[in-house]
């Protein structure tokens, strides 16, 4: 029986044995198989981020393509529409706006990234100028934009322009604003003295100021070819030189205080250059 005992239990050894082998055998087969399972997802995961790889860039250039195109035509639409507005008179302006509003707030956006490449913004020293007259004094806005001066001092502000960006702006021509005779102590033009018919602009600003009231300009020096001319062209519409400041390298500011109207007779043209943008 020992004997017969002992060679069970060898053969129980070699029978343990050839299971161990052939768990080991059936492990190694199953785990070889998991992590070939385990590389071919990670390989079609790899796969897929470089499809999304090659596929981004192309993606970004379309879109930045898109952006620099739409950026251009916004440009061109700009510069059209500053062309033509120093090129016409105000009532054709008046006109082109009516029947077009959208063209208004192209042209407006258009000048608002003009505005960020300029060393300083003058209708900022038009606010200071204000901030240190009488609060009871009444200020006429000619071409007032989105009416900034209005919104920044404690006076009364007549807003005007072709359209109205927001609710303190009152749509005119210029040539004609809805206010009395010798209703406003000063009269602002911030680079908007342009269009064909800048006299009647100038009349108007005459028929509106109280005696000896304030005409202050402010506009782009290259804009004016001799500033005597211009300032005697100024006065013989009933005004009088009274400061004449350079704003800085860019820009030039004239005050003036009405006086008596001259005969028309000796009225003369009053001109600037049209200030137009260069194409890019």
């Amino acid at each position: 029986p020992a004997r017969h005992m002992f060679a069970v239990d060898d053969n129980w050894e070699d029978e343990a044995s050839a299971a161990l082998k052939l768990r080991d055998q059936l492990f190694g087969v199953a785990h070889k198989k998991v992590g070939a399972r385990g590389s071919k997802e990670k390989t079609k995961e790899k796969v897929k981020k470089r499809k999304k790889k090659k596929l981004s860039p192309p993606i970004t250039a379309v879109s930045k393509a898109t952006s620099k195109v739409s950026k251009r035509l916004e440009g061109g639409q700009f510069r059209w529409i500053n062309e033509q507005l120093y090129t016409m008179t105000s009532h054709e302006a008046n006109k082109l706006f009516t029947s077009q509003p959208d063209l208004y707030q192209v042209y407006h956006t258009g000048f608002g990234a003009q505005a960020e490449k300029w060393p300083c913004h003058p209708l900022d020293n038009i606010i200071h100028y204000i901030t240190t007259l009488p609060d009871d004094w009444i200020i006429a806005d000619m071409g007032c934009g989105e009416a900034r001066l209005a919104a920044s001092v404690s006076q009364q502000v007549h807003s005007f322009d072709l359209v109205a960006i927001n609710d303190r702006v009152t749509v005119c021509d210029m040539s004609s604003v809805p206010l009395d005779s010798m209703s406003v102590h000063v009269v602002i033009f911030c680079l908007s003295l342009m269009g064909t018919n800048l006299n009647d602009f100038i009349c108007e600003a005459h028929r509106i100021l109280v005696p000896k009231g304030i005409l202050k300009i402010t506009d782009i020096r290259s804009r004016i070819d001799d500033i005597n001319v211009f300032v005697e062209s100024l006065c013989s519409y009933g005004f009088k030189l009274v400061k004449n400041q350079n704003i800085s390298k860019m820009f030039i500011d004239l005050q003036l205080k009405k006086t008596e109207l001259p005969a028309k007779a000796t009225q003369t043209t009053i001109s600037l250059k049209p200030c137009l943008y260069k194409r890019r």
